[in-house]
This record gives structure tokens, C-alpha cells and sequence, in this order.
């Protein structure tokens, strides 16, 4: 641009000061138009648009205040990447608020009461769909894909008990087991002799921990019927979580009949997963379902009996429960119940009852 010129009349003062006086507004007139004197004003008031070139210093120490009643009307643009701040670690914003594009709404956001200031680091990816945010516990923020939840499951073996250790997985925030004890075995039908049903084994976890009995045999069917009791009362600690807990079922008491007739045993007792077996009709009574801890059915009794016969009884199921066990221990000792063994047939024209279902451990693994 041309270069201003100033005309200036001096009425007192030597021709010296005059020529200073000259020699002063000639080198502001020409460090104005060739950007190469700095000035220092100590207030300056600009009506009307103002454009600043080259570097630009606001105030010359952090005790001068910046006052701005004008509003933003363009971006901000960094000249070097993550080099500048906003704040420290002892002042900072109140509120940062946040437009949405769509409407004049915005979400505010704002530090909360801590007893120390830190540093939140952002993901370093946007993330994909379905995952979710996690803390590295030192303020480094990050997508997360969840794990689903995962299952282990011990059985008894037959009339056997299986014990083991669980061992958590890594990464477990929580575990749901459900325990639930060996089923009892029927008991033989007919008239002398024979056997009652085995009682099924205790299913456990943990020491102390969760408990559930075996359900007790059905009676022999010689002059009597009576089914089996169903496992007693689960027991639970702390830090166990009660869900359901229920004791077995009881198992059918079988008919008692006469010369001539045939008979029926009881059914077993249903358990948490059903799956009792059934009655003998003139026949052997049905096993129950493996790995229920349902009773077993109780056996029958043919017409060839001569006087009083009577079906054996239904094995009684094992008892229940599921519980929730937060922040679960590396490890846990269990045993699943083995099953009641078959009563055997009371006479010649007896018959042998079921066994029963063996005991059950599931652990459901809950991840963070």
C-alpha cells in the first residue's frame, strides 16, 4: 500500500525539536507499512473491524485478564497439533457446551468434585458397532468388545460323585451356579425280599459355599409303598446371592393290591430340569433323565403274585439351587452328586425300580 504521509505544525519549541519530532512520525509512518517496528500502546480503542497481522501477543504476563463480549463467528484453527492447551491443572473451564446440528439444544459437559486432578485420553478409533467404552484405570479411555457369557458344567457319573476345581476365567465380573443334588433311585416291587431305592449323592460349590442334598430312594414294594423324600433344604453363604432354592420333590408311592392283579410303582420326583422316571406297570420302573437329579420310578408288580404286593416307591429328586456369586475367587472346589442306584424286584414276580438322575454343577461366567 502507499505510504501514509502526515503534515505537522509546530507554533513552539526549537527547530531540533521539530526535526525529532519528524524524524519519529517518519518511522511510524514507515513501520506501519513495512511491518517492521513493534509499538506498545498502553489503551487503544478500534471502532469498527480490526485486522491483526503476523504474530500477535495478548497481554505480557498470566495476571492481565482477557475480556471478550463478542461472539465466535469462525473456527479456531491449531497451527501446531497437540501442542496447545486450554487450562491447567488448577484452572479450568466451568462448562463446555456442545451443539448438535440440528436444533439450538446443546449438552454441556463439566469435571466433577475429584480429590485430584487427572486426564481423560480419548479412544484412539471411533469404534464399531456394539462395543462399549472402558477405562484403562489411568484415564486412557477405550472400545471394548463384550464377551459373551460362558458356561462349565460338571455331572455326577452315574452312582459316582465327580469332584474337581473350577477355575474362573480371566476377565469374570460375576458367575451364576446352579447346583442340584443326585435324584434317588425307585424302589423294587412285589412281595418279599428286594431292595429300596439308593439315596442320590450331595452336589456342592465352593467350601461352605452352596449345598444341595440327594434325594432319598423309594421303599421297597413288600407290604409297603412309600415313595422317596425329596433333598433336604439347600444351604447358601455369603458372598452368594440367593435366586431359587427349593428342596426335591417327593417321589409317588406305588399301589398295593392282591392275588391275581398287577401293580403300578410311584413316579420319581421331579427336579429343577423335570425329567423323573416313570412308574413300572407289571414292568421295571423307568431311570430317570441323565444329569437331572430326578427320581427314579418305582417298580411294579405282576398278576402272578399270590396275597398282598405292593409297587415300589419313586425316588425323591435332589434339592436346588441357583445363586449369583459376585467378584467370584480364582477358584472353587465342587462335587456333582452321583445318582441313586435301582431298587431290586421284591420276589419272582417283582420288578427293579429306576435309577435316579445324576446331581448337576453349572457355572454361567458374566464378563466386564
Amino acid at each position: 500500500m502507499a505510504a501514509p504521509s502526515v503534515t505537522n505544525i509546530f507554533t513552539n519549541g526549537t527547530a531540533i525539536d521539530a526535526a525529532q519530532v519528524n524524524t519519529n512520525f517518519t518511522d511510524l509512518i514507515n513501520g506501519a507499512s513495512d511491518g517492521t517496528k513493534d509499538y506498545s500502546i498502553s489503551n487503544l480503542t478500534v471502532g469498527g473491524n480490526a485486522l491483526l497481522n503476523g504474530n500477535t501477543t495478548i497481554g505480557n504476563s498470566s495476571a492481565d485478564d482477557l475480556t471478550i463480549t463478542a461472539s465466535l463467528a469462525s473456527s479456531i484453527p491449531v497451527k501446531t497439533t497437540n501442542t496447545p492447551s486450554i487450562g491447567s491443572a488448577t484452572l479450568g473451564l466451568n462448562t463446555v457446551y456442545f451443539g448438535n446440528g440440528s436444533n439450538s439444544n446443546t449438552v454441556g459437559f463439566k469435571g466433577g468434585v475429584t480429590s485430584s486432578s487427572y486426564i481423560v485420553t480419548l479412544p484412539a478409533a471411533a469404534g464399531t458397532s456394539g462395543q462399549y467404552v472402558t477405562t484403562s484405570g489411568s484415564g486412557t479411555l477405550e472400545f471394548t468388545t463384550p464377551t459373551r457369557p460362558t458356561v462349565q458344567r460338571f455331572f455326577g457319573s452315574g452312582t459316582s460323585n465327580v469332584t474337581g476345581t473350577y477355575t474362573t476365567p480371566a476377565g469374570v465380573a460375576w458367575i451364576r451356579v446352579t447346583i442340584v443334588g443326585g435324584g434317588g433311585g425307585g424302589g423294587g416291587g412285589g412281595q418279599t425280599g428286594g431292595t429300596a431305592g439308593g439315596a442320590g449323592n450331595t452336589s456342592s460349590f465352593g467350601t461352605s459355599l452352596l449345598s444341595v442334598s440327594g434325594g432319598s430312594g423309594g421303599a421297597v414294594g413288600s407290604g409297603s409303598a412309600l415313595g422317596g423324600d425329596g433333598g433336604g433344604t439347600p444351604t447358601l453363604s455369603s458372598p452368594a446371592i440367593q435366586v431359587v432354592s427349593v428342596t426335591g420333590s417327593f417321589g409317588g408311592s406305588g399301589t398295593i393290591g392282591g392275588s391275581g392283579s398287577f401293580g403300578l410303582g410311584g413316579a420319581g420326583g421331579t427336579s429343577l430340569f423335570g425329567g423323573s422316571g416313570r412308574p413300572g406297570t407289571n414292568a421295571v420302573g423307568q431311570n430317570a433323565k441323565t444329569n437331572t437329579g430326578a427320581g427314579g420310578g418305582g417298580g411294579g408288580y405282576g398278576s402272578g403274585v399270590s396275597g398282598t404286593a405292593a409297587g415300589g416307591g419313586g425316588g425323591g429328586s435332589g434339592g436346588a439351587i441357583i445363586a449369583i456369586i459376585p467378584n467370584p475367587s480364582s477358584s472353587y472346589s465342587y462335587q456333582a452328586g452321583g445318582a441313586g442306584t435301582a431298587g431290586t424286584a421284591a420276589g419272582a414276580n417283582g420288578f427293579a425300580g429306576g435309577t435316579g438322575g445324576e446331581g448337576v454343577v453349572i457355572v454361567e461366567e458374566f464378563y466386564v
